[in-house]
């Protein structure tokens, strides 16, 4: 297509912002069918297809003359048309989020909006897609190696439409891809349209990244449940009693998965996430950081993501512990403690907006209504108490008892931990000391540090295998050593250290005898 092909310059007619998200819609779906073909189609009829609707949305973005999409896309600055790349990144993107999931990867968008397999134009376009997020237009979001994109705030927007209700309507998606299509996808999600996801749909979508630890898995579902419909009931302006604001209070060892099921929760909700560690937080007036710092961290992932933090998020302060006045008995950090009953309550909490301290520059205020916030620490100094075994006199130095603990009773005497702050929790939850057949399945599951072995291995062209027997040797030198969930990243270091610096040999075959030699002796 010819890039300085000139448009017909009519007289602008009125706006009709429905007809360019169809047509958007339309040329997305084209543009996205040429991934089921086997090689992406350099002329024929298929490219003539796609050239001839190209050239009908750039002429219809110029009939309708809108400007807040004018502004989003920077179309018709200064005289200049819109970029043919980016057109087909936004197109690919609006389709694909809206008629498929809430994330798309950033390879299938490259594969989808070029036509051939011209480097150049793939690089091109993997430039204008990091573009467009530096500009909010498209959020980017890295996790686990896997480059995914989503809708920013200003197309959020234009798709809206200034009034209620949406300007997409049904029969407008219908005429967009079929209505069968649709279902099936929300079939697959496990939801239906418009309905938001369920406790037990959370804890289910949990259980696929975290092994065991049920009581935890319950108390986030259903905070983060509750977190969604006061987040809906903000965005609705609905009035009257509201769904309780939920805090989270997680006590557990190091290694068990407190920060990893935070962040995994963020990701299932789609929320914006902050962790934030309060062992370097000092009270306002002293050297050091302030805990509202977590709300400009917090600010920045929902600016990557295109949305308002007020509108709901996810905060998870870690390290709590270091706070308590049994860990470090002073006024700083007592006064840490009544600074996050602001953000527990759920407030105008002032934070800084130029780094993590406030003295540092101007501040600004943010609702803490919607947000969740989710505190954990290891309270090493509680082990005997939270495992049920106490020190006694006499042979059997290590008498467990099967007493139910009261945590919230226990945090309060010796944990360190103001009253005002343990009272602000909805849950206090333990977590499960890790067995050797909780580590062995981190260690097979495919999201774990084995797929990320297995990715490296692969771009070398080999293979790695690793069977249950091995694992389970794994989980056992994990407890031993107390790495627990940490255990498996740092066997595989040590197990596959010389097979990375060799570069051979091309299957990597682990077995339980290999763990064995490698890690040390340990019983078969």
């Amino acid at each position: 297509m010819n890039s300085q092909k000139e448009l017909k310059l009519e007289r602008p007619v009125r706006p009709d912002p429905e007809i360019i998200a169809r047509k958007i819609l339309d040329f997305g779906r084209l543009l996205s069918s040429q991934l089921e073909k086997s090689t992406p189609p350099l002329n024929g009829d298929f490219a003539q297809a796609i050239n001839t609707a190209q050239d009908d949305l750039m002429q219809a973005l110029y009939d309708c003359n809108l400007r807040g999409l004018q502004t989003a896309l920077d179309y018709n600055n200064k005289g200049r048309n819109i970029d043919e790349l980016l057109l087909r990144v936004v197109a690919v993107v609006s389709y694909q989020v809206l008629a498929w999931s809430k994330s798309v990867e950033v390879k299938g968008v490259t594969q989808a909006a070029t036509l051939g397999r011209d480097l150049c134009q793939q690089l091109r376009i993997r430039q204008v897609i990091f573009r467009l997020c530096v500009r909010r237009i498209l959020v980017l979001d890295e996790y686990r190696g896997h480059e995914s994109i989503t809708l920013g705030q200003p197309l959020l927007d234009f798709f809206r439409g200034p009034d209620e209700p949406l300007i997409l309507t049904q029969d407008a998606i219908r005429k967009v891809w079929s209505q069968q299509e649709a279902t099936e996808k929300r079939r697959q999600a496990g939801l239906k349209e418009g309905q938001l996801p369920s406790a037990k749909w959370i804890y289910e979508q949990l259980s696929r990244f975290v092994t065991g630890q049920h009581e935890l898995k319950m108390a986030l579902a259903v905070a983060g449940r509750q977190t969604l419909l006061r987040r809906e009931a903000k965005l609705l302006n609905r009035r009257g009693c509201l769904p309780p604001k939920p805090n989270v209070c997680i006590v557990g060892a190091s290694g068990t998965g407190k920060s990893y099921a935070c962040s995994v929760l963020s990701k299932i909700l789609c929320l914006p996430f902050a962790s934030y560690d309060c062992s370097s937080v000092t009270a306002s007036g002293y050297v050091g950081d302030d805990l509202s710092g977590c709300l400009y961290l917090l600010a920045q992932s929902a600016a990557r993501m295109g949305v308002a933090p007020e509108d709901g998020g996810l905060i998870h302060l870690d390290e709590i512990d270091k706070i308590s006045t049994t860990s470090y008995d002073s006024a700083t950090t007592t006064g840490v403690q009544f600074e996050a009953l602001r953000l527990l309550d759920g407030t105008e909490v002032s934070y800084p907006l130029n780094g993590l301290n406030k003295w540092g520059g101007g501040g600004g205020t943010m609702d803490t209504s919607s947000l969740l916030v989710v505190c954990s620490g290891a309270f090493s100094w509680l082990a005997d108490d939270l495992t049920g075994c106490k020190p006694q006199l006499g042979f059997d130095q290590n008498a467990c008892s099967g007493d139910a603990l009261n945590l919230r009773e226990l945090l309060t005497s010796r944990g360190g931990l103001v009253p005002e702050i343990v009272n602000r929790f909805a849950s206090i939850v333990k977590m499960d000391l890790l067995t050797p057949d909780n580590i062995a399945d981190i260690m097979l599951c495919e999201h774990g540090p084995l797929g990320d072995y297995r990715a490296t291995l692969k771009a070398e062209g080999r293979t790695l295998s690793l069977d249950r027997d091995a694992a389970l040797v794994v989980g056992q030198w994990s407890v031993e050593t107390g790495l627990l969930g940490r255990g498996p990243k740092a066997a595989l270091e040590q197990l596959l250290r010389n097979t990375l610096f060799e570069g051979s040999p091309k299957e990597v075959i682990i077995t339980a005898d290999t763990v064995r030699q490698k890690l040390g002796s340990l019983p078969s």
